[in-house]
């Protein structure tokens, strides 16, 4: 599809930089998708990879700090950051109510400490994500 509507050569005539965001769980499929997409996209855009510490500390994503793909995507100067967790029963609550994590912040079914825990997850995610600002269209 994008070779179809030349995705790449459009994007530079209009003087755009296509961003790719890559979130990695800590399953080989992780690497094996951010490996297609470097394949396809190779250098003709920005990466971001976000390490979802849903399933861990950063340090216990192994397979891919000891891959050659981080190696590579490094070289091609992908910015890593890092999804904080959120506890389980605040997320799914969000999700059962079909709303947005601003939302529950004022949402009635969230408890004053369920409201503060999700606050905080919020301004870490913010803090964390303005490191590729630029990339992720937050400037």
């Amino acid at each position: 599809m994008a070779k179809d509507i030349f995705l790449f050569q459009n994007a530079q005539r209009l003087g755009y930089r296509i961003t790719m965001v890559s979130v990695l769980g800590r399953v080989k499929d992780s690497l094996l998708q951010l490996k297609r997409l470097v394949d396809f996209c190779g250098d003709k855009v920005d990466y971001v990879v976000v390490k979802n510490l849903y399933w861990g500390d950063e340090h216990k994503f192994t397979r891919y700090n000891n891959s050659k793909m981080k190696q590579a995507v490094e070289a091609l100067g992908a910015i890593e950051l890092l999804l904080p967790e959120l506890y389980d029963d605040i997320f799914d609550l969000v999700d059962s109510k079909d709303l947005t994590f601003r939302e529950a912040l004022e949402h009635e079914d969230f408890s004053l400490s369920n409201q503060s825990r999700v606050y905080g997850w919020i301004d870490a995610v913010e803090t964390e994500f303005s490191k590729a600002a630029i990339q992720l269209g937050l400037e």
